[in-house]
């Protein structure tokens, strides 16, 4: 790899402008490395130049560089150092070493799948520390890297199933099985749709986005068993009075809400009894 060349791609955007639309954006691009800097401004490395694509609306400005191989490996390890979450929770990628006497979750950091540094994903982190006791069934829906799905095995949960609609997706949740020594039979990935999937669980975790869970919600409660947890996140805190209506016309009790940086959380309960 010595003397290759990487193409930068530097994105500025609106404040108020949906992050996730803009890594989708960047992904569908297929790049080598993509991370988010801050809640305006995301990186991505790419083999060549991509070709000629419109700009997203609320995109403020691109600058685009040439960046040599060693620059680009230091730059890319340097964003990603162990994260601490809740009481136990370590999150790091494969070349730190683990923290002695805590919840270890290793994540390969790739393309725009979850490596705990967002805070949607810190959060659901933590609730699910909070809630999860070993032996419940666990849906993922929106899996990405797995992480949740991973930091639930390690939680001792009961069976875990994962819903994606993005293939890339598979790839990452087989090699971070793998980063974390978990058999490929230990989680059950599908590449389906949430209409699709039969069975009830104990603990179902969606963070994905507002749209999703107000058009969902229904088929999530029909999935969760009498006295289950829904952990809901991937909405910014101004959506969250009009989410949490939704869940209460459906018969569902809030437990818990919490906010990072501008998003925010939601624990359910269905039918008031706890588990």
């Amino acid at each position: 790899m010595e003397g290759k060349t990487w193409v930068k791609w530097t994105v500025t955007f609106e404040p108020s402008r949906d992050q996730e639309l803009i890594l989708s954006w960047l992904s569908d691009l297929s790049p080598r490395g993509l991370w988010e800097i801050d809640e305006q401004t995301v990186v991505a490395y790419f083999d060549e130049a991509p070709r000629k694509t419109q700009l997203p609306d609320g995109v403020i400005s691109l600058k685009k560089e040439i960046e040599l191989d060693r620059c680009w490996a230091e730059t890319w390890r340097s964003f990603f150092r162990p994260i601490r979450l809740g009481r136990r929770i370590v999150v790091r990628p494969p070349w730190e070493k683990s923290v002695p006497d805590t919840v270890d979750v290793v994540i390969y950091p790739a393309y725009a799948f979850g490596t705990g540094d967002h805070p949607t994903t810190a959060l659901c982190l933590t609730h699910l520390e909070r809630y999860l006791r070993p032996g419940l069934d666990v849906l993922d829906i929106g899996s990405g890297s797995g992480i949740l799905a991973i930091l639930a095995a390690k939680l001792q949960a009961g069976k875990i199933v994962t819903l994606d609609n993005d293939r890339l997706a598979i790839t990452e949740i087989r090699r971070n099985m793998a980063l974390n020594e978990l058999g490929k039979e230990r989680i059950e990935y599908r590449l389906t749709e949430l209409a699709d999937l039969t069975g009830s669980f104990d603990l179902i975790v969606a963070n994905i986005g507002l749209k999703y869970h107000l058009d969902q919600l229904p088929a999530m409660f029909e999935r969760l068993r009498d006295g289950g947890r829904l952990i809901l996140s991937g909405f910014e805190v101004e959506d969250t009075a009009r989410l949490a209506e939704k869940a209460r016309t459906i018969g569902l009790t809030e437990e818990a809400r919490q906010i990072a940086t501008g998003w925010s959380s939601l624990v359910y309960n269905k039918k008031g009894s706890g588990s």
